[in-house]
């Protein structure tokens, strides 16, 4: 059983923890921008990528599902942008907006986070999903 973090999980953890997205359209924050912006990761050491495909999460930075499924697109090298829906009304409104188009309301309610992937095809959306959903679809697009 691990008990000690890697000091690139403990600081990335610490500034979601902190809100430390930004509600600026055009440079949404990511636990990857976070550490380069620590100098944690150099230019020259950017990850490569499994997909060409644009993924956006939409959630808080205080949902533990929501920090999980960012953790694991890190690890996997998978590029995506965060979108705190509590500080953004915008982002809010346009998460939404997928949820009513995906049907992704349950009970009256919607699990965070959403996740929407567009590819050169198509469009998906998710609702709390498991990261082999999102690791799969990449693979097989």
């Amino acid at each position: 059983m691990r008990y000690i973090f890697t000091f690139l999980e403990i600081i990335a953890i610490a500034l979601i923890i902190s809100g430390c997205e930004k509600s600026d359209k055009n440079n949404p924050q990511t636990l990857e921008n976070a550490e380069r912006q620590l100098d944690q990761i150099g230019s020259s050491d950017q990850k490569a990528t499994i997909s060409d495909a644009q993924i956006v999460v939409y959630g808080r930075p205080s949902c533990s599902r929501c920090v999980n499924i960012m953790k694991e697109l890190d690890r996997n090298n998978i590029a995506y942008n965060f979108y705190n829906t509590d500080e953004n009304k915008q982002r809010n409104h346009e998460m939404l907006c997928y949820v009513k188009k995906f049907r992704l309301e349950k009970n009256g309610s919607v699990g965070l986070p959403v996740v929407v992937i567009n590819t050169d095809q198509k469009e998906y959306a998710y609702s709390n999903p498991a990261f082999y959903e999102i690791h799969n679809l990449l693979k097989n697009q």
